[in-house]
């Protein structure tokens, strides 16, 4: 039987923000792209827990580009480095994620930019992940079980859709 992902954890940087786009001089920061806004609004209308797990610095309170983005309300928690004083792939980050969502980690999906912290970390930890890579794997990256690879953030709530038909995603 699979397990349903009932909780989607974004990184921002590179995953909710394009890393190429230029900071926003009033945010401080990268803004929410568009493709972003529909995925995270798409996900939350079909009953998905959305949380923020990100690596920051006190100037970096994702809080105010969520809010501008008018998706800040879809969110059940925003676990930040630079509040929580837990860095990813710390696994203490990842039970955050767990205690914030209310569901045990195999029903948690974590999408994601960086190997290390939103792939590495959440298949150690018994989470499910998503890598996003337009353009593809690295030559030293591989997809171990339970990691799915995004070329668009659209591509998630079609893949989670065939999950929730009972085909392994």
């Amino acid at each position: 039987m699979i397990t349903r992902t009932t909780c989607i954890t974004f990184d921002y940087g590179g995953t909710l923000s394009d890393l190429y786009a230029h900071p926003d001089p009033e945010l401080g920061m990268r803004p929410v792209t568009a493709e972003a806004i529909d995925t995270v609004r798409a996900l939350a209308g079909q009953g998905y827990r959305l949380v923020l797990l990100s690596n920051t610095g006190p100037s970096q309170d994702r809080t105010r580009a969520l809010d501008r983005a008018g998706v800040l309300d879809v969110f059940t928690a925003l676990l930040q480095s630079h509040q929580t004083g837990i860095l990813k792939p710390d696994p203490l980050a990842y039970a955050a994620v767990c205690h914030a969502a209310g569901c045990p980690p195999e029903q948690v999906m974590v999408v994601g930019d960086n190997y290390t912290n939103d792939v590495a970390g959440p298949l150690a930890y018994g989470m499910r992940a998503a890598v996003l890579r337009p353009g593809g794997l690295g030559p030293d990256e591989h997809l171990p079980y339970g990691l799915h690879l995004l070329r668009r953030l659209t591509d998630l709530p079609p893949l989670l859709a065939r999950e929730r038909q009972g085909h392994r995603p």
